[in-house]
């Protein structure tokens, strides 16, 4: 009997779902556009913030994708952690291993599929949706967002961590269910917003700048990880049981293809490269970039240097992948020059003396953000035998270093970034740690937890349950306080973040 294929491999064997899951013309990959009634009322609606006085607010009336997906990511990666090993060890909560880890992966599937019907149309992810006229139904106002593409590919952590729910019967609903997230989205922004090494906001391909560049990198992270799981060591027991030509009819693209864009990327980059500067420079002046962006273009990194290195040809390839992922290096050391107790400024000027702070605030969503690029799924810090290991041989000092820093992190957050409740606040000050802004968000809470979960065995300061016995009370401790923490930020998005559909929409003359 053939070894058993993992989530995003056994599923790529599967054309009819396809048919079952794509919407919109193939011909024609273009986003909804603005005025065009949604496809149905969401069950329910996600405020995007709950205020000090526990009322939901929407933004402007409308419902954001962001808001759903990470509410959706932060729910499945933390359920992803119930597993006996982690808060599912006797030493924490046995009982999480059952009865809590079916509802919360069963969850992150319905809500799969509840994005699927609301926030996509033909490989587009759909910003947000803003009450009709009469306010009896929705309507898109605007088309693509590249931000949504790296939050929204990152379907496949949780999909490919199907095994660890196989015990509660969601073992095939996490394989099959995302297949649309994990193929159509790369493949939309390639042919909709890529041209010759470039990647812009608008389909027509008239606004092109460094924030642009990011998250199209970093939204590519899905069609990559499928080939590096199928090449590297192991790819035989999962992946490498597909042939290529079943590879490319999911994805629409080969790995020479995805080289040959990584290439031209990397040529667009390195003509932008300011070495005094550690940055990129595509405008007059000083960049300054926001701490989102710069998540997605490490991530967006690490997806062009693992395909050159992967898939390239020969020493000029393997060249830019070494300078791709130096001038990577350089970023990172500069934004974490920047750190403080308190996480990092949501904005960043990169100047000849280094980089700046260009904000007084820390914001939580961007901070969070920040770390779970580093952490988690195919991640900055996470590498594997057979791709490049370019951290762990080339600068092992890094690696250290994020460690470093995602304990700092995770430490300013227990320490300075909750309010009396136990709940994460949207922002803080830089410079004395106090609360700027004490709404509780659904992204930013979302992100936290996501983040949390990957990030927190990455330096010393905590460890998993499992461990405990051969720790110190002061790491056992803190681990505790923080699985209460991603626990009580869970129930609070599950609970709170539950708005029905009458709370805004004129219910006596909705359809």
């Amino acid at each position: 009997m053939p070894a058993r294929l993992k989530p995003l491999h056994l599923l790529l064997l599967l054309p009819l779902l396809w048919l079952t899951v794509a919407c919109g013309d193939p011909d024609d990959p273009s986003p909804a556009m603005e005025g065009t009634p949604a496809q149905e009322t969401p069950p329910f609606l996600v405020p995007r913030w709950i205020d000090a006085d526990d009322t939901p607010l929407f933004d402007d009336d409308g419902i954001r994708f962001r808001d759903y997906n990470h509410r959706m990511n932060g729910i499945g990666v933390v359920g992803s952690l119930h597993r006996s090993s982690e808060m599912g060890h006797a030493a924490y909560d046995a009982s999480l291993t059952e009865e809590p880890m079916r509802s919360r992966g069963q969850h992150w599937i319905d809500q799969v599929q509840l994005l699927q019907r609301v926030f996509f149309d033909g490989g587009a992810f759909i910003p947000r949706l803003d009450l009709t006229p009469d306010e009896t139904g929705w309507q898109i106002l605007y088309g693509t967002d590249l931000r949504d593409y790296p939050h929204g590919v990152y379907a496949y952590h949780v999909h490919h961590r199907a095994d660890r729910f196989s015990h509660v019967g969601l073992y095939d609903g996490m394989t099959y269910v995302p297949t649309a997230f994990l193929t159509q989205p790369g493949t939309y922004l390639l042919e909709a917003h890529y041209s010759n090494g470039r990647f812009y906001q608008d389909p027509t391909q008239q606004a092109h700048d460094l924030q642009h560049m990011s998250y199209g990198m970093d939204g590519l992270r899905g069609h990559v990880y499928a080939y590096v799981r199928w090449q590297k060591p192991g790819g035989a027991e999962d992946m490498g049981q597909l042939t290529q030509e079943q590879l490319e009819g999911w994805l629409q693209h080969s790995p020479d293809d995805l080289a040959a864009i990584a290439r031209d990327i990397a040529e667009v980059l390195n003509d932008a490269w300011d070495a005094d500067r550690q940055m990129y420079v595509m405008e007059e002046g000083a960049p300054t970039v926001e701490l989102e962006t710069l998540s997605a273009l490490l991530r967006g990194h690490k997806v062009l240097y693992e395909t050159l290195y992967m898939f390239g040809n020969g020493e000029e390839d393997q060249a830019r992948a070494e300078t791709l992922f130096d001038q990577s290096t350089e970023i990172l050391r500069a934004i974490l020059a920047t750190a403080e107790p308190y996480g990092l400024p949501a904005s960043l000027t990169f100047t000849e003396d280094g980089a700046v702070a260009a904000t007084d605030t820390m914001d939580a969503e961007a901070l969070w953000t920040f770390v779970n690029a580093l952490t988690g799924g195919f991640s900055y810090a996470r590498e594997r035998e057979g791709t490049s290991e370019f951290l762990t041989r080339n600068t092992p000092e890094l690696m250290d270093a994020i460690g470093d820093f995602t304990d700092m992190a995770l430490e300013g957050a227990l320490n300075y970034g909750l309010d009396a409740n136990g709940h994460l606040v949207a922002s803080l000050s830089m410079e004395t740690g106090e609360v700027v802004d004490d709404r509780r968000g659904a992204a930013p809470m979302g992100m936290f937890v996501t983040a949390a979960a990957n990030a927190y065995r990455t330096g010393t300061t905590f460890a998993r349950a499992s461990d405990w016995a051969d720790q110190e009370d002061a790491v056992v401790d803190r681990s505790r306080a923080l699985y209460d923490t991603m626990l009580a930020h869970v129930e609070l998005l599950e609970e709170a973040f539950v708005v029905p559909p009458e709370a805004l929409l004129q219910t006596a003359e909705q359809p």
